[in-house]
């Protein structure tokens, strides 16, 4: 029975990997666009000023299907200078499956725009 156990403990680990990497696949954008909504805002912004968790990061989103990997990260409390008085947000270049073909250093125009959106 422990034997057992045992497979069926690894067997949810890869269900919940595989769960994980399918959520990214569903959620990646391949056109250079990301829409980032934070959910439940407040709390995630306790969690910041309590330093349970510092930053957050969105999912993967690509230039074009053969792109840039790149993603956002937030510090709802503000990093650095910012720190406990603004949030802080950075655009992260990632290591990308296609970083060989691609020309570097990355020169393309990024534009940020964040809006506030309240539901109720």
């Amino acid at each position: 029975m422990d034997m057992h156990g045992s497979q069926f403990a690894q067997i949810d680990v890869q269900m919940a990997e595989l769960d994980l990497r399918f959520q990214i696949l569903e959620t990646a954008s391949y056109d250079g666009t990301l829409m980032w909504k934070l959910s439940d805002y407040t709390r995630r912004k306790q969690d910041a000023v309590q330093e349970r968790t510092l930053s957050l990061y969105c999912q993967p989103f690509y230039t074009h299907r053969y792109g840039y990997k790149m993603c956002a990260q937030v510090y709802l409390n503000g990093d650095g200078m910012g720190k406990e008085s603004r949030i802080s947000l950075f655009f992260v270049m990632m290591r990308g499956e296609y970083n060989n073909s691609l020309p570097w250093p990355f020169q393309q125009k990024v534009t940020v725009s964040m809006s506030e959106c309240l539901s109720l």
